[in-house]
C-alpha cells in the first residue's frame, strides 16, 4: 500500500515537517516517487516511523536512534514493549493462537481467562496488553498486517457475543449514554467493551460510531435524550482537545466522560475520565 505524507501524519500523529526533518537532517526515512514525481511511502516506511515514534515517547534522541540498524531498531522497540505481569501466560498463548490463526484455541482460552478473572479484569489486564503487543509484533514486521487486523476482529467477535448473552431489560431508566469516538482506532473493540458495561448495569446505550461534529450530536439528542455522554479518544487524537472542552459548553444538560487509554488529553483536571473499570458505577 502506498501512502503520502499527510496519511503517515495521520496515522502517527508526527507532524508533516518533523517527518522531513528525520528524513533529510538522520536519513531515518527514504520516499519513493511516482512516474510523475510525487513523494510516497511504503508499509515498511509506515512501520519503521511507528517504531522511531515509540522511542521518541520513551525518552531515546532521534540523533540516537538514527544511528541504528533496521535489527538494532526492532530489537530495541521490542525490548522497550515488555511488560511483565502475573497476566504474562495468558497474553503469550492468546498471541501464539493469533499468529496462527487458531480460532478454537484463541475463544476457548478467552472463555477459560473469562471466567477465571472476570470480563472486566480480563479485557483490562490481558485483552488491552494483548492489542498493544500485537500492534508492536506488526511495527517490527514480525506479523502481518492480516494476523494484526485478525486480532481486533476476533475481540471485537468475542466481546459481541458476550454482550448478546446479557438478558435484555425492560429499562425505562432516564439515566441513558450516548457513546461516539473521535477515531476509528481501537473505536470498535473499547466501545464494544464499554456497552457491555453499561449493559450489565442495566444502562441503555446508543454507539453512534465514529463523530466529531456537535451539530450532529445535538439532533440525535433531540430524538433521544441522554443523560450521559461518552467520547472514546483514539491513540493519535492530539487536535481533539479543543472539541472535548467545547463539550460541556455546547451540551450543558449532560455529563461528559472521557474514555482517553492512551492519556492524549494528558489528565486535563476539568475533564471528567470515564474508567475502564467497572468501579466506575459504584
Amino acid at each position: 500500500m502506498k501512502y503520502q505524507i499527510n496519511n503517515i501524519e495521520q496515522l502517527t500523529g508526527i507532524k508533516t515537517h518533523t517527518i522531513r526533518i528525520w528524513e533529510k537532517r538522520y536519513n531515518i526515512l527514504s520516499p519513493k516517487r511516482t512516474e510523475t514525481n510525487i513523494r510516497y511511502y511504503e508499509e515498511d516506511d509506515l512501520r519503521k516511523i511507528i517504531m522511531v515514534t515509540a522511542l521518541t515517547k520513551k525518552g531515546y534522541k532521534i540523533s540516537e536512534i538514527a544511528k541504528l540498524s533496521e535489527q538494532e531498531l526492532k530489537e530495541t522497540v521490542l525490548l522497550e514493549s515488555k511488560q511483565y505481569s502475573e497476566y504474562d501466560t495468558h497474553i503469550a498463548l492468546l498471541l501464539e493462537a493469533i499468529i496462527n490463526f487458531r480460532h478454537t484455541d484463541l475463544s476457548n482460552n478467552f472463555a477459560k481467562i473469562s471466567i477465571q478473572f472476570g470480563i472486566e479484569t480480563t479485557f483490562c489486564e490481558i485483552i488491552l496488553p494483548l492489542i498493544e503487543n500485537s500492534k508492536t509484533l506488526w511495527q517490527t514486521s514480525e506479523i502481518t498486517s492480516a494476523q494484526l487486523n485478525y486480532s481486533y476482529n476476533i475481540i471485537n467477535q468475542l466481546l459481541t457475543v458476550l454482550y448478546g448473552r446479557l438478558p435484555i431489560q425492560n429499562n425505562d431508566n432516564k439515566n441513558n449514554y450516548l457513546i461516539f469516538s473521535t477515531s476509528n482506532f481501537y473505536e470498535n473493540i473499547i466501545s464494544n467493551y464499554v456497552n457491555f458495561l453499561l449493559a450489565k448495569q442495566n444502562f441503555e446505550a446508543i454507539n453512534i460510531g465514529v463523530c466529531s461534529d456537535n451539530n450532529q450530536i445535538k439532533l440525535i439528542l433531540e430524538k433521544k435524550h441522554c443523560e450521559n455522554i461518552i467520547v472514546i479518544i483514539g491513540e493519535n487524537d492530539t487536535k481533539i482537545l479543543d472539541f472535548v472542552k467545547k463539550l460541556p459548553k455546547k451540551l450543558s444538560k449532560q455529563n461528559i466522560f472521557v474514555v482517553d487509554y492512551f492519556n492524549v488529553l494528558k489528565k486535563q483536571e476539568d475533564i471528567r475520565i470515564f474508567s475502564l473499570q467497572p468501579s466506575h458505577f459504584q
